[in-house]
């Protein structure tokens, strides 16, 4: 499988308020559940950075995937028209 890398220039001052917006609107925690110890709270190990990261990477697949198949549905639709 081929890697296929997309870099987002964000001005050094609005970094930060990227993350957070991001983290909140994907609802980022910064305790979680321990998993050794149910009912009790850990620090999330995920960083903010690494979850904001991660969600932006998540969207963008799903929205080209997205894409992807509504271009195939597109030129299905122009072959049956030929047909």
């Amino acid at each position: 499988m081929a890697e296929f890398t997309v870099t987002i220039t964000i001005p050094d001052a609005k970094v930060t308020d990227m993350i957070d917006a991001i983290a909140f609107i994907h609802r980022y925690k910064d305790q979680i559940e321990d998993p050794q110890n149910p009912g009790e709270l850990i620090a999330n190990p995920e960083t903010k950075t690494q979850f904001a990261q991660r969600r932006m990477k998540e969207v963008l697949i799903k929205k080209m995937k997205q894409l992807y198949d509504g271009f195939h549905a597109q030129q299905a639709e122009r072959i049956n028209d030929l047909l």
